[in-house]
């Protein structure tokens, strides 16, 4: 039986294998450094194609008439203008939603700002419209906004109110000592004075 070429192994006529190289550290670096002049003269003329398109765009506005200079100006105005009444009708419509928002009893009226939807509030004329409803919808979406409603009274063992918590100024609370009186009694007539007698 004639020999059979063993897969893999060198045959004759095969060539020989490629020895693998190593390079030392200055090899490497003068590679690089060819590769980064090739790479550096390729975009070598950027420089300089960019400041001929800086001159040629220059040239070209020279060129324009005086009519298409004030047409480019004008646009430029308008667009300015556009965004200056853009930038104050938010200012507008976010302190009439800040404002709202306190009137209705909302606690946090930046939350108020952030969360409403706006589809339904225009501006006219320098008015706020439509803010009420935004800020019921709201309300009715997201409860927790709106702070506690009033509170229920306390009723003492007797079956009688308590008193309500009152909160004097210090001079209040001076007068009230140079009268002799509690400052409960104080508020009391310091509030039928403020609202008229009590009915009997």
């Amino acid at each position: 039986m004639p020999d059979e070429p063993v897969v893999g192994a060198d045959q004759p006529g095969d060539p020989p294998a490629p020895e693998s190289k190593t390079f030392t550290q200055e090899e490497v670096n003068q590679m690089i450094g060819r590769r980064v002049a090739e790479t550096r003269a390729q975009f070598e003329d950027y420089d300089t194609l960019k400041a001929r398109a800086g001159v040629a765009d220059q040239l070209e506005r020279d060129k324009l008439s005086e009519s298409e200079k004030k047409d480019l100006e004008i646009g430029k105005l308008q667009r300015e203008n556009a965004d200056v009444r853009a930038q104050a009708t938010d200012t507008l419509v976010t302190a009439a939603i800040q404002t709202n928002a306190v009137k209705v009893g909302i606690v946090d009226p930046e939350a108020a700002v952030a969360l409403i939807d706006r589809t339904g509030i225009s501006v006219a004329e320098g008015v706020v419209n439509g803010v009420d409803d935004a800020l019921k919808t709201l309300i009715e979406t997201k409860p927790y906004l709106k702070g506690p409603g009033p509170q229920a009274p306390v009723i003492t063992p007797g079956g009688t109110p308590a008193p309500p918590v009152v909160s004097l100024t210090p001079e209040q609370r001076r007068a009230a000592g140079a009268m002799g009186v509690s400052e409960n009694a104080y508020a009391k007539q310091l509030g039928r004075s403020q609202h008229g007698p009590p009915n009997n």
